[in-house]
């Protein structure tokens, strides 16, 4: 059998050998050249990756550069105060006596709510809406005159933070308001993470300046 093989081979030698070294040429380009031009593209399109966001954090750059610090200020101290990064008790009770003085109702007091209970304990559950927790908070408040306590509402809703009435219920000259206000813990990892940097739009710089006539 190997006297046949031998024989074989020396009768089709000019033959076998091309086609040895053609299947060498072939495994090669499969097994070792193709992985390394995908290798490549890999690192191209990382390269690729890398520039975009480069130039993206140049384009960042040159705008942080070109803004006006005292109007970045403000408006970051607005957009803070609308939606605090916690439950800012001080700024919920700013926005109520501010809310008492230009209605005419005067503000008996107010108190967290944890579940269907009443409590000044700072530990609370948050009412979750939109993705956005609030802080439920029922206020009592007295006035000579219903519309004075229908006004309250209406200013607490044209303060800072952000705030929604849920429930009023009058009796005579006194009103129980529910009220929630908003709040938004800040990811400050996630934010650091982001490269783009772009200028606000018409209508966020337009709610900006509405928010900031909302301040007490």
């Amino acid at each position: 059998m190997d006297q046949k093989i031998t024989i074989y081979i020396k009768k089709n030698k000019e033959y076998i050998i091309p086609l040895i070294l053609l299947l060498s040429s072939f495994f090669i380009v499969i097994f070792i050249i193709f992985p390394q031009f995908s290798s490549i593209s890999d690192l191209t399109r990382q390269l690729d990756a890398k520039k975009t966001s480069l130039e993206e954090l140049g384009v960042g750059l040159t705008f942080l550069n070109s803004l006006n610090e005292d109007a970045l200020d403000s408006d970051f101290s607005t957009a803070i105060e609308a939606l605090p990064g916690s439950k800012e008790i001080s700024q919920i009770f700013s926005a109520l006596s501010a809310s008492s003085l230009e209605s005419g109702a005067d503000l008996i007091g107010f108190s967290l709510k944890v579940g269907d209970v009443y409590s000044s304990e700072s530990k609370v559950q948050p009412t979750v809406v939109g993705g956005v927790p609030g802080l439920n908070v029922l206020v009592k408040v007295s006035a000579d005159n219903a519309s004075q306590i229908v006004n309250f509402g209406k200013e607490v809703q044209q303060k800072l933070p952000l705030a929604e009435v849920k429930a009023l219920d009058i009796a005579l000259n006194q009103g129980s308001y529910e009220i929630n206000f908003y709040y938004k813990a800040y990811n400050l990892a996630a934010i650091s993470k982001q490269d783009k940097i772009a200028p606000l739009s018409k209508e966020e710089r337009d709610l900006l300046d509405k928010l900031r006539e909302w301040k007490p």
